[in-house]
């Protein structure tokens, strides 16, 4: 089977265990990617959901390294990088690195590709980090 065919069957079957929420199986399946370059759309692609599944299960350390593949190092659209972003900034926040989290979630603000709900969560959960870190 050519890699191409081989790479769309692993997506499909990777985000549909991702759905059921069978994080372990989704992370085989995208795990089998073989993307050509970090310029693929399979590079993205394999990275955030591979991200997700990890940022589901709460092992946020490797959420945070896959997130930041897609944001750093992927030659994807805007938007994809965006949603990493995102991620990378709630990754910070749930492992209680208050500073970290709220400088990324800035540049969520400030990033013209993040959703309009991305860009609000972000604002309320800068307030909220403000007021924890005023009252220690």
């Amino acid at each position: 089977m050519p890699n191409a065919y081989r790479n769309v069957m692993l997506i499909y079957r990777g985000y549909a265990f991702y759905k059921m929420k069978k994080y372990n199986d989704a992370k085989r399946c995208f795990n089998l990617l073989t993307p050509p370059n970090s310029k693929s759309s399979y590079f993205s692609t394999k990275y955030i959901y591979i991200g997700y599944c990890h940022y589901y299960s709460k092992e946020y350390s490797q959420a945070y390294t896959d997130f930041n593949k897609v944001y750093t190092t992927s030659d994807t659209s805007s938007a994809t990088k965006a949603n990493a972003l995102y991620y990378m900034a709630s990754v910070k926040r749930n492992q209680g690195k208050k500073a970290e989290a709220i400088k990324l979630y800035q540049k969520v603000i400030a990033n013209p590709k993040s959703a309009s709900w991305q860009k609000n969560s972000a604002k309320k959960t800068i307030a909220a980090l403000k007021k924890q870190v005023k009252k220690k």
